[in-house]
């Protein structure tokens, strides 16, 4: 068993390892600042097939062809809390041939560890926490920007990776529809070599798999092309910490939508033969919205005011007037409109501190307006509020920043960025109510807090993973149990006891101040039976908008102010799981909370609560 060539190639080109591949060697006397020096968009040439080549993960039958280098510390993201420490760590080789009916790809991955899938763990995830290659096709050459862009219509995604329960097949992710299932007539071999540090990914794919309908391969064919290597180095991590990709390395921000190109040809010398020439792209534009779109819609949306619903407001909707009605009518359009894998690829790339990815991604979409609304939020939450008053900020992706005159905490905050309102107004504690779910944690921001001096503690019913953290470290609190914090008289998780050994996935928690204002979040698992067994009776109450008794909870509470959760977020789960709440099934909510007032914020807004 043999393989084609070796990997072991440093190709540093001046490039540190130990960052997010972004400084390049420097020109002594020019300007010190550190550069990033681009790699050009990568091309490829695809030879015809003239040999047989079994797909069992050994290469010895592939003849001589020119490779897609993914070994290029550039093209590495995913380098923070050590991550990543060079090319033994994870790198890789790509290899192509075509036939008429088929595509055959392999991939030689270096990597120290490799974590496979045994057969008994659940396929829950669309994409499975194991080290993988995933391969994009973009046939038309037409895909802009994630997001809804009408161009990635007919791009196909394959996953390659070692899932015992898949066998030889192979799946295919369709992250625009944000659907998985099997490539019929696929074939796929993986080949871990533990004494050599190297998996072999081996694979073919019929036409019919990629192409759309009526198309066929031919010579002079060209199309797009991505191809990741994604490397899971902790056993407990659903994410990868490091991936290296073909266009990784083109600038020092990723741009998700640029790819390369590959050719199909007959034959192609490499010596000899001339590069062919490949035609640009065709010209088309997004489907997505421009920045100056997104900058002109939180500027309307800024210049609004947000309202109480109360008994005297027959209809929710125009509670704000019907301005604002509209506008967060269209905002809820692209909520709706946003590709479910493309969120949760989103939060993955900010969790891991993916910092080049992250930033090619929020340069288009909801995605930017996201990070445009946390820079306006940043500079806001510098004010503090006056004495008594509760200042409450919807943070833009999804969770809640609460100020005071005595303390700051943060609930259920997610979003890239986050951590700047650590430094901004300052950060005393964090409370989550479904630790679990990544989509609503921020781990930058939680790895800030428990290395502050002092530590800032951040509150925990169930034990996750957080990278760097010592495992067993965590200390879950307790529902029913009293906890301590400056500027406050207590914290008290809410929620029902542990029984038969399960633990409620969601808890909520009671906040009172020292001069008895109060505030509560209700978690999903929230129950009218707590409320009469902890004698809750807040002034504030945010509540999720999806809980089915969210109506009842706001009028057995009573509070003075119903703040509803979970509205202007972006798909999470399957329709099928629930999906997301929808702006006007949140209008349904406020009408069923009356006579208690009731208040839904936009991303970026606040408002003041003071008795």
């Amino acid at each position: 068993m043999t393989w084609i060539t070796t990997l072991l190639i440093p190709a540093l080109l001046g490039v540190s390892q130990g960052g997010e591949s972004r400084i390049t060697q420097q020109d002594p006397g020019q300007d010190q600042r550190p550069r990033f020096r681009p790699m050009a968009t990568p091309q490829a040439v695809v030879k015809r097939r003239t040999l047989r080549i079994a797909v069992d993960g050994a290469l010895d039958d592939w003849p001589s062809v020119v490779p897609l280098i993914l070994y290029d510390p550039r093209q590495v993201s995913g380098t923070a809390m050590g991550a990543y420490h060079g090319t033994s760590d994870v790198s890789g080789q790509a290899y192509m041939m075509w036939d008429d009916e088929y595509l055959y790809l392999a991939v030689q991955v270096v990597d120290e560890w490799h974590r496979g899938l045994p057969a008994e763990t659940p396929l829950v995830q669309e994409i499975p926490p194991v080290d993988n290659v995933m391969i994009t096709f973009d046939p038309s050459r037409n895909t802009r920007s994630l997001g809804a862009d009408n161009g990635r219509a007919e791009d196909r995604a394959f996953f390659l990776a070692d899932l015992e329960r898949l066998g030889d097949t192979m799946l295919v992710v369709d992250e625009y529809r944000g659907v998985r299932s099997r490539a019929p007539g696929a074939k796929a071999k993986v080949d871990r070599r533990d004494p050599e540090g190297v998996t072999i990914y081996e694979c073919r794919i019929p036409w019919r798999e990629i192409l759309p309908p009526g198309q066929a391969p031919e010579p002079g064919r060209i199309m797009d092309l991505q191809v990741v290597i994604n490397d899971h180095d902790d056993v407990t991590d659903p994410i990868p910490q490091t991936r290296v990709g073909w266009t990784f390395g083109m600038g020092p921000e990723v741009m998700p939508a640029v790819w390369g190109s590959m050719m199909l040809v007959d034959n192609y010398d490499p010596v000899q033969d001339r590069e062919p020439v490949f035609a640009p792209p065709p010209e088309v534009e997004s489907s997505v919205p421009g920045r100056r779109y997104w900058i002109d819609l939180h500027r309307r949306l800024r210049s609004q005011r947000p309202v109480f619903v109360t008994h005297a407001i027959p209809d929710p909707a125009y509670a704000g007037g019907p301005e604002r009605y509209k506008l967060l009518t269209e905002l809820e359009r692209h909520y709706e409109g946003m590709p479910r894998l493309d969120y949760l690829n989103y939060v993955y790339r900010t969790q891991r501190r993916m910092v080049r990815e992250a930033g090619g991604i929020a340069s288009a979409g909801l995605p930017y307006y996201w990070a445009q609304t946390l820079t306006e939020l940043a500079r806001a939450v510098v004010a503090p509020p006056g004495p008594g008053t509760i200042r409450i900020f919807r943070l833009p992706q999804g969770g809640w920043y609460v100020r005071s005159d005595t303390v700051n905490f943060l609930i259920d905050a997610v979003g890239d960025g986050i951590e700047r309102l650590f430094n901004q107004g300052g950060v005393d504690f964090a409370l989550m109510t479904r630790p679990n779910e990544i989509t609503r944690r921020h781990d930058p921001l939680l790895i800030r807090m428990s290395a502050a001096k002092p530590a800032r503690p951040f509150f925990t019913h169930l034990t996750f993973h957080l990278p760097g953290a010592v495992p067993g470290s965590m200390d879950p609190v307790v529902p029913g149990k009293d906890y301590q914090i400056g500027g406050l008289k207590r914290v008290l998780p809410v929620g029902a006891p542990v029984r038969g050994g399960k633990v409620q996935a969601s808890i909520g928690y009671l906040v009172e101040w020292q001069d008895g204002r109060s505030l509560m979040v209700a978690g999903l698992g929230f129950t009218k039976e707590l409320i009469e067994e902890f004698d809750l009776q807040p002034d504030i109450l945010i509540v999720s908008g999806q809980h089915h008794q969210a109506g009842d909870f706001a009028r057995l509470l009573r509070a003075d102010w119903t703040l509803v959760d979970d509205v202007f977020v972006a798909e999470v789960y399957p329709d099928s799981f629930g999906g997301r709440l929808s702006y006007a099934d949140a209008l349904k909510v406020q009408s069923d909370m009356k006579p208690r007032p009731s208040l839904i914020l936009a991303p970026g807004e606040w408002v003041d609560l003071k008795k």
